[in-house]
């Protein structure tokens, strides 16, 4: 078995710290504390391979839809909020409790969304399945299922790609342009004739052998105990000291 040598944290310790910290930041009340676990993750995460370049990319598309939500929250704000109306720009209103109230809705809300789409790029969650089912926590029939549906989704997508490209080279009518359905219904349906073909001929079974080691290792646990130090120590700020 082949130690893999490409993780610098394994991915199963990177999807429990991420869901840890969304959780915190989701529950407290505190934006220095949220900030604190959001930068503390950031820092996790650039050591695993996120561009800056697409985490910028990430956090104009949170900033934006963040923004639209503070807007909403202007434009109907709850009764109790409307105390005094400090700012008025057409039929916006701003009152102080209220912008208030959405601008802690707004960090919290880019805060959870720019977190939780960096995750999406440096989790391999191909990786974590391995994990559990080389551990025997997941039986093997369940998990390689599992690692073709999700690998699939980028098949369909360059698929539906493919599909689009030549409609418009063949001049089809719009409608069936914008909705390959049954295209993509065939292909769906081939692709997983072939991937349960593959399953079943390479015999899998609960003796079956990893050529990679996909365990954790002592920089994973440090790095682990780490995290768990800092997150509960925020947890009993959050909790007890900054009421």
């Amino acid at each position: 078995m082949q130690e893999n040598k490409d993780l610098r944290v394994h991915p199963l310790y990177l999807f429990t710290m991420a869901a840890m910290g969304l959780v915190f930041i989701l529950i407290s009340r505190n934006i220095l504390l949220s900030m604190s676990i959001y930068f503390l993750l950031l820092s996790i995460f650039f050591i695993n391979g996120l561009s800056p370049k697409k985490y910028f990319r990430l956090v104009l598309l949170a900033l934006l839809f963040s923004f639209g939500f503070f807007i909403l929250a202007q434009l109907y704000p709850a009764e109790t909020l409307k105390d005094v109306m400090i700012y008025q720009w057409g039929f916006l209103k701003f009152y102080k409790e209220s912008l208030k109230h959405g601008l802690q809705q707004w960090g919290k809300l880019f805060l959870l969304t720019s977190l939780s789409m960096s995750s999406g790029l440096v989790i391999d969650y191909t990786k974590i399945l391995m994990s559990l089912m080389q551990r025997g926590r997941m039986p093997l029939k369940l998990g390689y299922p599992l690692i073709l549906a999700m690998n699939s989704i980028a098949l369909l997508r360059e698929e539906m790609n493919r599909i689009k490209m030549i409609s418009l080279h063949r001049r089809l009518p719009f409608l069936m342009r914008v909705f390959p359905f049954f295209p993509l219904l065939v292909f769906a349906i081939r692709h997983s004739q072939r991937g349960a073909l593959a399953l079943v001929t390479r015999g899998l079974s609960d003796s079956k052998t990893f050529y990679f080691n996909y365990e954790t290792n002592r920089y994973d646990r440090f790095l682990l105990l780490f995290f768990l130090i800092v997150y509960f120590s925020l947890v009993g700020l959050n909790f007890f000291v900054l009421k």
